[in-house]
């Protein structure tokens, strides 16, 4: 197991997300870019979703990084169940 992807809605957060994780030692390989486009491309294609969203903690800089690339685009900031305020990003569906 190098890492993994997916669809994920905690019981009481905003909204379903995007989320993903590596192990150390694969990571800045592309793997999580190639995991994360193929899960969106499932939340359009399979769900039928409206828009796939994600967000992370403010001092997660590659996660961030990692939406840019992806193509990410801000929609709105929201206080979640945790107590922490995060970004929450629209990711576009691939072509």
């Amino acid at each position: 197991m190098v890492g993994g992807a997916g669809l994920v809605y905690p019981q009481g957060w905003p909204c379903p997300e995007l989320t993903w994780w590596i192990t150390p030692d694969f990571r800045r390989q592309g793997l999580a870019m190639e995991l994360s486009k193929a899960v969106v491309g499932f939340g359009y294609d399979h769900l039928e979703w409206d828009a796939v969203r994600t967000y992370m903690n403010d001092e997660n800089i590659p996660a961030r990084r990692l939406v840019e690339k992806l193509g990410g685009v801000f929609e709105k900031r929201r206080s979640f169940p945790d107590g922490l305020d995060r970004n929450i990003y629209i990711l576009p569906q691939s072509s």
